[in-house]
């Protein structure tokens, strides 16, 4: 299950399904503070992915992703966080 407590209220709903690759596990995941919609997941084969929350589908409007960039570490992300 997700929370939604971007107007300060607790909001439970049913959760969505967010699918990583098969041969991959997430370590962590932190919501975006200000929005409450963006996930972000940190997983063992070292990527690091943006989700809307809302449909559980992977983000595609960041600029990186325009470049044919990927957010990826060269080992499993066992941390993350956003910054203001």
């Amino acid at each position: 299950r997700l929370a939604n407590a971007t107007d300060g209220q607790d909001h439970w709903e049913q959760g969505r399904r967010i699918k990583l690759g098969q041969d991959t596990t997430a370590h962590v995941a932190a919501f975006h503070p200000s929005d409450g919609l963006t996930l972000a997941t940190g997983s063992s084969d070292g990527f690091v992915e943006l989700w809307n929350a809302h449909t559980g589908k992977l983000r595609t409007d960041l600029s990186y992703q325009a470049a044919d960039e990927i957010m990826m570490h060269s080992k499993g992300v066992l941390g993350l966080d956003f910054s203001p």
